[in-house]
């Protein structure tokens, strides 16, 4: 293969939507500019793998590529064109080892002063360098540090590395959520959701951490509405697996068990290979507090690889899925030296319903 047709595969790889195919086809040309020896090309199509793993719904992938071309960087041997998009791919990175309980938290501290350390040296603002030492903090329920640096954070301006006009935000109603602002949360999001948003995450990320303040603060149609919205950009999206988890506790706290148990149902399987561990971790303790709240039922557990098909009480399947939520916060709680995930993690399976009923007059 010339190196012409290469990178005309590799403009291609880069116009497929996120997921499987596109994760395939970016593999594909990182081995043929391999093969090739094409260093250029070789740092192109790893650049283009951070993102495509990231939002394709395998993180861990990215790893292994991230060092290579910040190596590559080092010796002088990236791209110049390519500098803004290694240094705004920090970001995933540092959010996605937080995920892994595996990952020592040492590791990601230090990928975290090494991304204000190079943003420093490259000119750019400290915004979205308070904005991921906020998120990991609040990981760890380190309530000082965290507001210190949501401090930061708010009167720092926003630079070419800042998150985009509605994630950005969305960070800033999780810290108010996590902290109980709900009012302040919603306040946040308002001029958010009512501008123009065309981020691949927005809105249906900001309306789906909005669905619990929405009922806490009894705007039940707004949290109906958020539902509705957000759910299907989300249903196709294996990526947004803890997404969905907030789907189905508000299912669970709103008299919808059958909606409820159909979300799950429909995503079940994707526990067998999940994005994260933090995410399998949310999605799990979601789908036990449903199966806490519905009616005595089978669950149809999807067909996985050399496993057939097979239904569950759902008794046994909560029973299940509350172990292995729990077992995966101890895990974090245990790399992070703290209770914050454990804690999370019991409330939701124990939490009471906020509304009898909240039709919502859906069909899928």
């Amino acid at each position: 293969m010339s190196p012409e047709q290469l990178e005309a595969e590799l403009r291609a790889a880069d116009e497929l939507p996120f997921g499987p195919a596109r994760i395939a086809a970016v593999e594909q040309v990182v081995r043929q500019a391999d093969a090739l020896g094409r260093d250029d090309l070789r740092y192109a199509a790893r650049i283009l793998s951070l993102e495509t793993y990231r939002y394709g719904g395998e993180p861990a992938k990215s790893f292994v590529p991230f060092a290579w071309c910040l190596a590559a960087y080092d010796r002088g041997e990236g791209d110049p064109d390519l500098d803004e998009d290694l240094l705004w791919d920090f970001k995933g990175i540092v959010a996605s080892l937080a995920d892994f309980p595996e990952v020592p938290l040492d590791q990601t501290k230090a990928v975290l002063d090494d991304m204000e350390r190079r943003y420093r040296q490259a000119g750019h603002g400290m915004n979205p360098v308070h904005q991921y030492r906020e998120l990991l903090a609040r990981h760890l329920g380190d309530r000082d540090t965290a507001a210190e640096q949501f401090r930061l954070w708010q009167a720092s301006p926003r630079g070419e590395l800042s998150d985009c006009d509605g994630c950005e935000p969305n960070g800033k109603i999780n810290h108010l959520v996590w902290l109980g602002r709900d009012e302040e949360a919603l306040a946040t999001a308002r001029p958010v959701l009512s501008g123009q948003l065309n981020c691949y995450e927005q809105p249906q990320s900001i309306r789906t951490n909005l669905l619990l303040p929405y009922l806490r603060t009894g705007r039940l149609t707004e949290a109906a509405d958020a539902h509705r919205g957000a759910y299907p950009a989300l249903r196709h999206d294996r990526a947004k697996l803890g997404l969905v988890a907030e789907h189905l506790v508000f299912c669970a706290v709103t008299g919808n068990h059958e909606r409820g148990l159909k979300l799950l149902t429909r995503h079940l399987g994707w526990l067998d290979e999940p994005c994260t561990p933090a995410a399998a971790m949310r999605f799990a303790a979601a789908g036990a507090l449903v199966l806490t709240r519905a009616p005595e039922t089978a669950v149809r557990r999807p067909a996985y690889r050399d496993r057939d098909a097979v239904d569950w009480p759902s008794a046994a399947l909560r029973d299940e899925l509350t172990e292995q939520a729990l077992e995966l916060a101890a895990r974090f709680d245990a790399r992070n030296g703290t209770s914050e995930q454990g804690e999370q993690i019991r409330a939701v399976l124990t939490a009471e319903p906020l509304v009898e009923e909240l039709p919502l007059r859906l069909t899928r």
